[in-house]
């Protein structure tokens, strides 16, 4: 059996560990890190630029990926807000905002475009893991609160913005040194 060091690397010398949570998140942030790090995303990059950038994508234009949803209500921030940081990325920057979440959260996407006056450039839901991390390897900035996306985007090295509360980050944030954890309890 293989599995990850400390450094990442796979080993075949180490010991299983005691079935742990926290370890087994490490863990798999540091594969899908390797992975992301090192496949080759061709074919499906090109198929997610047709997709997310009909036309082309523009140079200096700064992308944002925002993810309002999270599982449990209380992880969310309102999504009031999500739609005016979108609004003033949009007016103050000229970004363009890709609103994204996950399978059920189509009302969410509809709230937070409408805060935002209609700043939004993409919308949608229920996008496959594969199909969020070639949109977010193409964007320039993430925005979302303590779910599973964020922690893709982590491993995609997209500079980042987490949300948390009530849950601690100090246990369940994005393993990443490009992101900023803002944590109200």
């Amino acid at each position: 059996e293989y599995y990850f060091d400390a450094n990442g690397r796979w080993s075949s010398k180490m010991r299983q560990p005691e079935p742990d949570y926290t370890h087994h998140c490490f863990v798999v942030a540091l594969a899908a890190r390797q992975f992301f790090q090192h496949a080759r995303f061709d074919p499906v990059q090109a198929k997610a630029d047709e997709f997310f950038f009909p036309h082309g994508r523009e140079r200096n234009k700064i992308r944002v990926v925002i993810h309002p949803g999270a599982r449990r209500k209380v992880r969310r921030w309102p999504m009031e807000r999500f739609g005016e940081i979108a609004s003033r990325l949009k007016k103050k920057y000229g970004a363009e905002i890709f609103l994204v979440a996950g399978p059920g959260e189509e009302d969410l996407l509809a709230e937070a475009v409408e805060y935002s006056g209609g700043a939004v450039a993409f919308k949608g839901s229920g996008l496959s893991l594969i199909q969020l991390a070639a949109l977010l390897k193409r964007c320039d900035l993430y925005l979302g609160n303590d779910t599973g996306s964020s922690h893709v985007a982590a491993v995609t090295g997209i500079r980042m913005i987490t949300l948390f509360g009530p849950q601690y980050p100090h246990r369940w944030a994005p393993y990443t040194k490009k992101g900023l954890v803002v944590f109200k309890n």
